[in-house]
């Protein structure tokens, strides 16, 4: 189990917690070596995106087929979520090299912000799940440890946090059912940077 602060890219076999999810994307590829996920915060930029690339392309599953692409995220102000997740998928899936299904899992009907977790299943496909976030609760430092660099973790843009998380409570969390994105052209960066 791994989870992802705003920035980090991980790879983890099974698991993968996105905390605090408001204006940010919770991504995840799954392949036949487990889940890569990203916690994009803001807008995509070509910085992020090329490290995304480099994380998959040197990680040691980063070879392994490529299976599903996720996107859970609340609509931004003044937006629709399904609009913007579906053309960062375009765009991200298209970079990848991944022409498979893509999914988007809404999280509105959440305030605030939201704890998106996504579970591997038979490295094919995922369940995900969401509760509301607590930020008194769960962004408490007696569920972070010093944070600990490793190949299963990079940053897509700036420094490390000097702690990540480690604890998260699952009791709670509610099956999101996802949408199927339909196939469209994969969008230019500066076209998804408008979102």
């Amino acid at each position: 189990m791994i989870y992802l602060a705003e920035h980090e890219i991980g790879f983890d076999a099974g698991e993968i917690g996105f905390p605090s999810i408001s204006g940010c994307r919770a991504i995840v590829l799954v392949t036949d070596g487990g889940l890569f996920g990203y916690h994009l915060a803001g807008k995509m930029k070509q910085i992020r995106m090329d490290n995304l690339l480099h994380f998959v392309d040197h990680h040691p599953q980063g070879g392994s087929p490529k299976k599903n692409l996720y996107v859970a995220c609340m609509a931004p102000a003044g937006g629709s979520a399904a609009d913007w997740a579906y053309q960062e998928a375009r765009f991200i899936a298209n970079r990848l090299g991944y022409y498979g299904t893509m999914y988007y899992a809404s999280c509105d009907k959440y305030v605030g912000s939201v704890y998106v977790h996504f579970q591997d299943l038979n490295h094919a496909t995922c369940i995900i799940s969401a509760r509301q976030w607590d930020r008194g609760v769960d962004g408490q430092d007696a569920n972070k440890v010093n944070y600990v660099a490793g190949p299963n973790r990079g940053i897509a843009e700036g420094r490390a946090p000097s702690k990540m998380f480690n604890n998260q409570d699952l009791a709670q969390l509610k099956v999101i059912y996802p949408t199927k994105i339909p196939p469209g052209k994969p969008p230019k960066l500066e076209d998804i940077s408008k979102f």
